[in-house]
């Protein structure tokens, strides 16, 4: 039964895709178009207020652990953490283009729920259709789409503090909610 319903989650994204990535290019452009905060203002006082954090960062392509269902053995660990979807390419320049598209954690009410259970409701279609943010930049990017995570066991509000200078640090533009007030301020002053 839960092959099933990966499978399902699969041919949605997929069909998503093919939509998105087979349309013509003056479509395209609106739907790939999308605006990062790229502020340099803060970045050295928020790498120092991130880097005081130890991360063992370690990644996967997401439709792989779709199609395998293997989460479980990806993350073994029942522990708390942070994760980053992001993008890219097969071919890489240099290391570009690679692009945040979201970040999220897994301890932010103190369950200190494990991180690949949390990764979990990415792979649960149901769950997607209701995030419509999530859904959406999953059919645009699924053949592209990566997770890296750290599993970090840190108290619920050091987790939700250390999840804001992230958003604010990388600015990904699927994830609104955890930016920090005053650039969520900034943001609507510009109807952004």
């Amino acid at each position: 039964m839960r092959q099933r319903t990966l499978d399902i989650l699969d041919a949605a994204l997929r069909q998503g895709f093919t939509h998105y990535s087979g349309s013509p290019s003056v479509d395209r452009i609106q739907f790939y178009r999308r605006e990062f905060l790229c502020d340099p203002t803060d970045w050295t006082k928020l790498y120092k207020l991130i880097s005081q954090h130890t991360f063992s960062w370690q990644e996967f392509r997401f439709r792989d652990a779709v199609a395998n269902n293997d989460l479980d053995t990806r993350i073994p660990s029942t522990d708390p953490g942070l994760y980053i979807f992001y993008v890219r390419p097969e071919n890489l320049l240099y290391n570009f283009p690679q692009l945040a598209l979201y970040v999220g954690i897994s301890n932010a009410t103190g369950s200190r729920r494990a991180l690949r259970e949390r990764l979990k409701d990415y792979m649960n279609l149901g769950r997607i259709l209701k995030r419509k943010n999530v859904h959406q930049m999953l059919q645009l990017y699924y053949e592209h789409v990566w997770v890296t995570f750290s599993l970090l066991s840190l108290p619920a509000a050091q987790m939700l503090e250390l999840e804001t200078h992230i958003h604010d640090f990388l600015g990904p533009p699927f994830g609104r909610s955890a930016y920090s007030i005053s650039v969520k301020g900034a943001q609507s002053a510009w109807d952004i």
